[in-house]
């Protein structure tokens, strides 16, 4: 009896040391679970916005080496202005994809928890089973080797029976290499959601940083049009540039209207909605004729103040025939809505559709801005008829979502004037 039971503890012993390190490091704590989906599909996608963060990043020095060699004069100001213009766009850019990377990080490092929750509970499982198991073997081979001792008619048929019972103890074996190897690789997951937590860190301090360099930048912008404008000969300059640039591309955005309403046959259905959220309802400058700089300017829309970075809504249904940057509207968005009606969107900050899009009636396309020869935060906002400009601000023109009602702004007087 003492000799066998001396020849059982080691086996016994070897087997709970085992089990306890299993124990401990099944219950260390950990949030994260390696899920091959996720890493397939996610990891991708965040790859592929860090690259374009990259490529942002570049854009920018680019811009930022061309404003260095620029000199001081009139012309070189306001190259300075379309270069800070681009710049202002590509970290604005870099804000809006580091904001969605933050997301995805958010959603893989949840759904590793939820799984690494899940295989805790296998694991757990699977150790609770094997010491069932380790149990009942234990119990049943100690009761197996007193009877083997007694039933044996010798020394041989009692090694032989003996090795019969090795079979049990090679499958207890194989249960605890199983789940040796599930701890191991939960610490490698553990390891790869300690990696991905630094990450989503260092995503929150670069974009602070990037915060902090669009208004460094959007400051720069406007003391130099600030600059310009306290100079009353650079900013006549200016405007003047400015007005041949606007002529320029009166004419370019008629013929191109009136050459696409010619291949077309939509036609414009109701008035055309409000283009900013209807709680921003000052205009700045209207439609028409007004002295600027002691000289009549003819201005070709209204001018709509609202914050940086406020949605702008396309007026009503339609084609999007120009999305892109010019020195005097900075980005603009040119819509045809059919029946020879279009409408124009300048000064944005960012743009949301380009050129063959087809967009709908209050969808966003852009973000209020102040690129080009703008002063301040608005959007000029132009109504052409057969490629014409003409008054947006008049009654039966225009209609606002005001209280949960599509009302007429200007016939019922919601309109303030600056």
């Amino acid at each position: 009896m003492k000799w066998i039971e001396k020849a059982i503890k080691p086996i016994l012993a070897a087997a709970t040391f085992t089990v306890v390190a299993l124990l401990m490091a099944v219950y260390l704590p950990f949030n994260t679970l390696e899920s091959d989906a996720a890493k397939k599909v996610t990891e991708a996608d965040i790859q592929a916005v860090k690259e374009q963060i990259s490529l942002n990043e570049k854009k920018i020095a680019e811009y930022q080496a061309k404003i260095n060699a620029l000199g001081k004069d009139i012309a070189d100001a306001m190259a300075a202005k379309e270069q800070l213009d681009q710049q202002i766009q590509y970290i604005q850019s870099n804000i809006d994809d580091t904001a969605l990377l933050i997301e995805k990080y958010e959603v893989l490092i949840k759904d590793k928890e939820i799984q690494i929750a899940d295989r805790e509970n296998q694991i757990s499982q699977k150790y609770n089973d094997f010491l069932e198991r380790l149990r009942i073997s234990y119990e049943d081979g100690t009761q197996n080797y007193l009877e083997l001792l007694v039933s044996s008619e010798n020394l041989i048929d009692f090694i032989t029976r003996v090795d019969n019972l090795g079979s049990v103890l090679t499958y207890e074996q194989t249960l605890m290499e199983e789940l040796e190897r599930e701890v191991s690789d939960l610490d490698a997951m553990k390891t790869s959601l300690s990696q991905k937590k630094n990450e989503y860190i260092e995503l929150g301090s670069y974009q602070n940083e990037s915060q902090a360099q669009l208004a460094a930048k959007l400051k720069e912008a406007e003391d130099l049009i600030a600059k310009l404008q306290e100079d009353e000969e650079a900013a006549k300059e200016a405007h003047q540039n400015a007005s041949k640039e606007e002529a320029a591309l009166d004419k370019e955005l008629q013929d191109l209207i009136n050459k696409y309403e010619q291949q077309q046959t939509a036609v414009a259905k109701g008035a055309l909605l409000w283009p900013v959220d209807s709680n921003y309802r000052t205009i700045s400058s209207k439609y028409g004729w007004r002295i600027l700089w002691g000289k009549k300017d003819f201005h070709l829309g209204a001018d709509i103040p609202a914050p940086y970075g406020a949605n702008i809504y396309a007026a009503n249904d339609g084609t999007v025939l120009k999305a892109q940057y010019n020195s005097s509207y900075g980005y603009y968005v040119l819509i045809d809505h059919g029946g020879n009606k279009s409408t124009l969107y300048a000064h944005s900050s960012k743009l949301l559709v380009k050129a063959g899009d087809k967009v709908e009636r209050g969808q966003v396309i852009a973000k209020v801005g102040s690129t080009g020869n703008s002063s301040g935060y608005h959007v000029h906002f132009e109504v052409r008829i057969n490629g014409a400009t003409t008054d947006p601000l008049v009654k039966g023109m225009l209609v606002m979502n005001y209280n949960g009602k599509m009302v007429d702004p200007v016939a019922s007087k919601l309109l303030k004037y600056s």
